[in-house]
């Protein structure tokens, strides 16, 4: 495990995601809550790591482009998910955006 990895604790059910912030030379982690305001500390086999937290430099650059030609675009919703699906057709994270927004029975507000 490293700084800066997503954890959640096993003898807490793995009911809080933390983030670690540091280890001491005992193997003991000090954790910030990521959606609660707390700080613990906890010996590094407690810990689990929580996987897909983090996105790649790209994955982040399609997100960032995917997100601009739909809700920045003047195109028609359903010619901008086209586009998208077009222009990124091994993307799981916009694939996984388009057809949200596909199944939404309400729509989106743009």
């Amino acid at each position: 495990m490293n700084i800066g990895d997503y954890v959640v604790r096993r003898s807490y059910n793995k009911d809080i995601l933390f983030r670690i912030v540091s280890i001491n030379k005992s193997d003991i982690a000090k954790l910030k809550g990521i959606s609660y305001r707390i700080l613990a500390d906890a010996p590094l086999y407690d810990l689990d790591i929580v996987g897909g937290m983090r996105f790649t430099e790209e994955e982040r650059s399609n997100i960032k482009k995917a997100y601009r030609a739909i809700f920045r675009s003047t195109k028609p919703l359903k010619d901008a998910l086209v586009e998208l699906e077009e222009k990124f057709p091994e993307d799981k994270n916009v694939k996984y955006l388009i057809d949200f927004i596909k199944s939404s029975s309400r729509g989106i507000t743009r």
